[in-house]
C-alpha cells in the first residue's frame, strides 16, 4: 500500500488524474484532481510530443511540491494486455520485477496448482520505460506501473466484504471503453475499444458487452464495477441493469467523484 506522501497518476490520451496520500489509512486521506492533456499530446496511448508531456507534468509536479516524491502511475488503458509468462523465462530484472508486484497483488496467487506461469496484466517493457524516463526527468520518483482496471478493482476489494468469485469491471473514459472479467481476483480477460462519442446512444452497452462475451462461455456475474470520467456514466448504469442481473457497484461521494476511483485503486498498492 502506498504511504504518507506518495503520489499516483492515472494517464489517459486526455488528461492525468492524480492523487497524494495524506495519511497511511487504506483509502483516506487522498487529494485528488486532474489536468487536462491537449490533443495531438498522446494518440493511442503513445506519447507523441514527449516535451509536452514532460513539461505538463513538470508543472503539475512544481505547483503541488512533489519535487523527488515516489510515484505508481498507470499507462493508456489500450496499452494493457494480459499474457501468459513463465518465470522460467524472465531473464532481465525489470520484466521479474513486475511479475513479483502483481503475484503479491493478486489474492489468488500460490493457491494456484501450477505456479510454473503467471497470467500477467499489464504492458510492454518498452512502453513502461518510455513513460518512466519523461516521468524521472520531471523530478519525481517512479516506482511502479499499475493497470487502471486493475487499480479500481483492487480499490472494490477493499471496500467490500464479500467478492463473488467471477466480476465484470466495466471502465468508462472519455477516449475509451475498457472491459476486464475476474475470476477469483485474477483478471482473466480483457478488450478496450477507443472512444469518440461525446453523447450516449441507447444500446451502445449491450452492443460491446455482446462483443466482450463472444469469444467466452456464457458467464453469470456476481458483480459489475463501474466506473469512468464520461459524463453520461448514468445512462451505462441503466443499461447495465437492464441487461446484467447482477447488482452494480459504484464508488463515490460528495467528496471524491466516482472517476478518482482509478488513482486511489493505484495510491493503494
Amino acid at each position: 500500500m502506498g504511504r504518507k506522501g506518495d503520489i499516483s497518476f492515472v494517464i489517459t490520451n486526455r488528461l492525468i488524474r492524480y492523487a497524494e496520500r495524506r495519511n497511511n489509512l487504506k483509502s483516506v486521506g487522498d487529494h485528488v484532481g486532474e489536468v487536462e492533456i491537449p490533443l495531438g499530446i498522446i494518440e493511442k496511448g503513445i506519447i507523441k510530443d514527449e516535451q509536452e508531456f514532460k513539461l505538463i507534468i513538470t508543472d503539475l509536479v512544481q505547483r503541488n511540491n512533489w519535487e523527488g516524491r515516489k510515484l505508481a502511475f498507470t499507462l493508456p488503458s489500450k496499452l494493457a494486455h494480459l499474457y501468459q509468462l513463465y518465470k522460467s523465462k524472465v531473464k532481465d530484472r525489470e520484466s521479474l520485477l513486475i511479475v513479483n508486484q502483481w503475484s503479491r497483488d493478486n489474492p489468488s496467487y500460490g493457491k494456484q496448482r501450477d505456479t510454473s506461469s503467471l497470467l500477467v496484466y499489464s504492458y510492454y517493457l518498452h512502453h513502461i520505460q518510455s513513460y518512466t524516463a519523461l516521468l524521472n526527468q520531471s523530478k519525481v520518483h517512479a516506482i511502479r506501473a499499475d493497470v487502471a482496471p486493475q487499480a479500481v478493482y483492487r480499490l472494490y476489494q477493499e471496500r467490500v466484504s464479500y467478492i463473488p468469485s467471477d466480476v465484470l469491471v466495466v471502465y468508462w473514459n472519455k477516449d475509451g471503453l475498457t472491459m476486464t472479467t475476474y475470476y477469483l481476483g485474477q483478471a482473466v480477460y480483457t478488450k478496450h475499444w477507443d472512444m469518440e462519442d461525446k453523447t450516449y446512444l441507447p444500446g451502445l452497452f449491450k452492443k460491446y458487452y455482446t462483443e466482450m462475451l463472444f469469444n467466452q462461455e456464457t458467464i453469470a456475474f456476481g458483480q459489475v464495477i463501474l466506473s469512468g470520467d464520461v459524463d453520461y456514466l448514468s445512462e451505462v448504469y441503466t443499461e447495465i441493469r437492464e441487461n446484467i442481473r447482477s447488482p452494480i457497484y459504484v464508488y463515490g461521494n460528495q467528496f471524491i467523484p466516482t472517476k478518482f476511483m482509478d488513482v486511489i485503486g493505484v495510491s493503494m498498492w
